[in-house]
């Protein structure tokens, strides 16, 4: 990733993850070096293939914008799990469109780049639960989507 990464601690990862130093611009940089990979990347990687990640990905965004959404406006949400496979399933990912895909990603993510660019230190601070990793805060749920990208880059370059 051509944005610089640091190793840091990510409580719902449990381990060491790498993350852009600076969150926001390691994310507004993701939908393009995502959708740059995907365009270049060779398809018969083992797991999930460069369209079906794209997928993925679109789908992640709009999880994440709903997440968001709600930890910002309600107090304390506990916010549902999802089951990728079954997603990947059900939803197709083998038939979508990448193109698509990867318009809806950067699309999701511009609308939810807006928000995060407007909060304050008290709001990136507000509270969730998920019930697989407990109570957090709306700035470890963002760390961890940048760690997400990252990972996923990594993937479909084979790296």
């Amino acid at each position: 990733m051509s944005t610089e990464t640091v190793r840091s601690y990510c409580p719902i990862c449990v381990t060491e993850v790498d993350m852009p130093v600076d969150i926001i611009a390691g994310m507004s940089a993701a939908p393009e070096l995502i959708a740059d990979a995907v365009r270049v990347a060779p398809s018969g990687a083992a797991g999930w293939s460069p369209a079906e990640v794209a997928t993925h990905l679109a789908d992640t965004e709009i999880v994440t914008g709903w997440r968001l959404r709600q930890i910002l406006a309600e107090d304390t949400p506990t916010i549902q799990p999802y089951d990728q496979e079954k997603w990947a399933a059900a939803l197709r990912y083998q038939q979508r469109d990448p193109a698509l895909a990867l318009e809806s990603f950067a699309a999701a993510r511009r609308a939810n780049l807006e928000l995060l660019r407007l909060l304050s230190d008290a709001e990136w601070d507000r509270a969730y639960v998920q019930p697989e990793y407990g109570r957090q805060t709306l700035r470890i749920k963002i760390q961890h989507i940048s760690d997400h990208d990252l990972a996923h880059l990594r993937q479909i370059r084979g790296g």
